[in-house]
C-alpha cells in the first residue's frame, strides 16, 4: 500500500473494490492541503506544511553538499591578472564543465577549458588547465594564450596529471589550509 493509503486506510488497488459504494474512494487518492502525511519509515502524521519544510531543508542540505568549490593557484592568479581574466570567467568555465561541456579531457581529472580574451571570443583567447571533479572541486593550475602556443607539451601534461592526482585526494580541510597559507585562492560564487 502507498504511504498515504496506509495512513488513511484507503484501498490502494482500485480493482479490488467491487461495490458501487467504494467507487468514490478511488477518486480521492491524494491528501488535500492540511491533511497529514506519513514520513517514510515512521507511522506518525505530520502536517502538510511541516512536511514541505522538511523537504526544503533536505534539498538545501543536498545542494550545499554538491556544490563545486573553485580555487586558483598562485601562478594561475598571476597569469589571470596579467591577462585581465576575472573570476566570473573562471566560474563560467567551471559551470560549463559541470554541464558536461568540457573542451578537452586530458585524463586523470585534468581538463582544459577555453577562456575568452577581453572583448573577443574564446577561439583566439586563453586556455586553462584545471583539476576537476564535478560537484566537489575545481582548481585552476595552468594557463596560456592560444596565440603563443598551440597546446601543452607532453612533459607539462604529465606533470599536471601528477599534480591532479594529489589535488583530487585533498580533503576540504586540506584545501582550506592551503587557502590560509596563500597557496590557493578560493573563488566564491555570487549568491543572488
Amino acid at each position: 500500500m502507498s504511504q498515504w493509503s496506509v495512513a488513511t486506510g484507503q484501498n490502494q488497488n482500485p480493482t479490488i473494490s467491487k461495490t458501487r459504494e467504494e467507487a468514490p474512494l478511488r477518486q480521492e487518492r491524494r491528501p488535500k492541503v492540511g491533511h497529514g502525511v506519513v514520513i517514510p519509515g515512521h507511522q506518525r502524521f505530520v502536517s502538510h506544511w511541516v512536511s514541505i519544510a522538511l523537504c526544503v531543508i533536505v534539498q538545501s542540505v543536498n545542494t550545499a553538499r554538491g556544490v563545486t568549490r573553485i580555487f586558483k593557484g598562485k601562478s594561475f592568479e598571476r597569469f589571470a591578472s596579467a591577462n585581465e581574466i576575472d573570476d566570473q570567467d573562471l566560474i563560467e568555465a567551471v559551470e560549463r564543465a559541470e554541464k558536461g561541456l568540457i573542451d578537452a579531457d586530458l585524463g586523470a581529472g585534468l581538463i582544459k577549458q577555453r577562456l575568452a580574451r577581453q572583448g573577443q571570443g574564446k577561439s583566439g583567447g586563453f586556455r586553462a588547465a584545471l583539476v576537476f571533479r564535478s560537484r566537489e572541486k575545481a582548481v585552476f593550475v595552468h594557463g596560456f594564450a592560444k596565440k603563443d602556443r598551440a597546446n601543452l607539451s607532453k612533459k607539462e601534461e604529465k606533470q599536471l596529471k601528477a599534480l591532479a592526482k594529489i589535488v583530487l585526494n585533498l580533503s576540504d580541510a586540506d584545501l582550506t589550509a592551503l587557502v590560509k597559507t596563500g597557496k590557493y585562492i578560493e573563488i566564491r560564487r555570487k549568491t543572488e
